[in-house]
């Protein structure tokens, strides 16, 4: 066997992984990433275009934030994890 019939041989292998966002997912992305200004405003927009949006006001909208992360346990997270 001489050197000049030796033939290599090469295979490659790539592997692609692709993430495809909804129309809604990339809305709310948008929507999280928007300073709070620019969000009021669009909010105002929406509701001056579509009538059906009415504002109302919640004098416990503070409180209802404040009782929000006190639905879960806090060691929720500690559970899940251990």
């Amino acid at each position: 066997m001489s050197l000049r019939n030796v033939q290599t041989q090469t295979q490659t292998q790539t592997q692609q992984q692709v993430q495809t966002l909804s129309p809604q997912q990339v809305l709310a992305v948008r929507l999280l990433e928007m300073p709070l200004s620019q969000l009021e405003q669009r909010v105002e927009n929406e509701m001056m275009e579509n009538g059906a949006l009415e504002e109302t006001e919640n004098p416990d909208d503070e409180a209802t934030l404040d009782n929000y992360n006190d639905d879960e346990p806090d060691d929720a997270a500690d559970e899940q994890m251990g």
